[in-house]
């Protein structure tokens, strides 16, 4: 084109395009079209050369010069009937050469075939790409543009004639100064130099705490399924078991958890009445040497205490006897009750053993 577009648009760039309030309420985009940028963001009636990247029915490029008296619009003379056809969408890099003379522009497409369009152009021209990639349709909520990027420009100046551009020199960039010879001036002089400090100390306690609980969630997730598979193999246990002591109770026709829980009660109750009975026998023991205490005060011949020291300590004997062979008697039962209980263990868990092997099998 022959119009400096960046110029051109400078006005409706800062008043419409890059002003908060049109940005939030979506207004620049008719205020481009108002100021005449209607097509791609540039004009519809272009005084140039165009080459314009479609993919309405099929990936397309078309070469359209224009002397600034002609409408084009994308659906209205775009893509041309003479579109060349070539896969710019399918991601492979594509190059692209234009050759532009006095009266005609020839376009190459490297690997896709070449375009010669013939047209009057002049000198002094500028390079232009647009960034806009057309209008969304209303239907199509989930459409998506193509993503293109320029990875090489390269422009030769064909006439010897002409001198071209003036070589800019560039000055050779400053030094930089070392990490650590920078100072923040404003930050050592600051009044909130303090406060900085502590926000910079909590802003990386937080990132700490962050990290802490990105790094243990897949560990805590993986805690909580492992303790509800084991959850579940547990109930399945407890449901097998229930299972297993019904099979029990019907292929013995006894309820053995019943006499199970009757035994417990029955040496329950067994301890209970040794633990009553040794108090009765202590507490007579007490009254016994208490009696002997009495007597001992009052008697007065020693013959006489010594006869009833002798009768008492054989009553006493008599009674250590008696509980020696009531704690035997006891014991004896104890262990007759502890053997039951190991026996029918031993029993139920034979049994289970066997039931698994049937149900392995």
């Amino acid at each position: 084109a022959y119009e400096n577009a960046t110029q051109a648009q400078l006005d409706v760039m800062k008043n419409s395009v890059q002003k908060q309030e049109d940005i939030i309420a979506d207004a620049w985009p008719g205020k481009l079209k108002d100021a005449g940028f209607d097509l791609l963001g540039y004009r519809s009636k272009y005084n140039g050369l165009g080459l314009f990247f479609l993919d309405d029915d099929a990936p397309s490029v078309s070469v359209v010069p224009n002397d600034g008296s002609k409408t084009f619009q994308i659906g209205a003379g775009l893509p041309t009937y003479d579109a060349t056809k070539v896969d710019w969408t399918s991601g492979n890099e594509v190059t692209v050469k234009l050759k532009v003379g006095p009266e005609s522009a020839e376009v190459e497409f490297v690997g896709f075939g070449s375009v010669s369009v013939k047209s009057s152009f002049k000198s002094m021209g500028y390079l232009g790409f647009t960034s806009f990639g057309g209008e969304t349709i209303p239907e199509v909520k989930a459409e998506q543009a193509p993503i293109v990027e320029l990875l090489g420009l390269e422009v030769i100046n064909l006439d010897t004639a002409s001198a071209g551009e003036e070589v800019h020199t560039t000055p050779a960039p400053t030094v930089a100064a070392k990490p650590e010879d920078k100072v923040d001036v404003f930050a050592e002089a600051s009044s909130f130099k303090d406060h900085r400090a502590e926000s910079d100390a909590i802003k990386e306690l937080t990132n700490l705490v962050f990290k802490l609980v990105v790094e243990t969630q897949p560990v805590r997730q993986q805690m909580a399924k492992s303790l509800e598979t084991l959850s579940k193999r547990v109930s399945v246990m407890e449901d097998d078991f229930k299972e297993l002591k019904d099979v029990l109770d019907k292929k013995t026709g006894h309820k053995l958890g019943e006499e199970f829980e009757n035994i417990k009660k029955e040496l329950a109750s067994l301890s209970t009445a040794a633990t009553q009975e040794t108090k009765k026998r202590r507490s007579s023991l007490d009254s016994l040497h208490a009696d002997i205490a009495d007597m001992h005060k009052s008697a007065h011949s020693p013959d006489t205490i010594d006869k009833h020291l002798d009768k008492l300590t054989q009553s006493n004997l008599k009674v250590l006897d008696q509980l020696n062979n009531e704690h035997q008697t006891m014991f004896g039962v104890s262990l007759g009750a502890i053997a039951f209980i190991i026996i029918a263990g031993l029993s139920l868990y034979n049994k289970f053993r066997c039931w698994e092997k049937k149900h392995v099998l």
